[in-house]
């Protein structure tokens, strides 16, 4: 079974996300990115895995000292999470 973590928008201003310790399972943890921009369309359309050792290993958010900030380029991208909505 995959851990998939729903992020509902990226942090735009350095094409990231913020990902929670809690949330985390060992190994690869998937992320889908529900953003739809103003067209209808999903920008982001596909699952991002990162090993769970690896999303630890990024800074934490100031606030949030749990949150670990991952930015979407570091992600392994797996298929086209549309093709679970089927």
């Amino acid at each position: 079974m995959k851990n998939i973590i729903k992020i509902k928008e990226p942090i735009w201003k350095d094409r990231s996300v913020g990902i929670s310790r809690y949330k985390l399972v060992p190994g690869v943890n998937f992320v889908e990115i529900e953003y739809i921009d103003k067209k209808g369309v999903k920008v982001f359309p596909h699952l991002y895995g990162m090993d769970k050792n690896k999303i630890m290993g990024y800074p934490k958010d100031y606030d949030k000292p749990f949150l670990h900030i991952v930015p979407i380029a570091d992600f392994d991208v797996h298929i086209s999470s549309l093709f679970l909505e089927a």
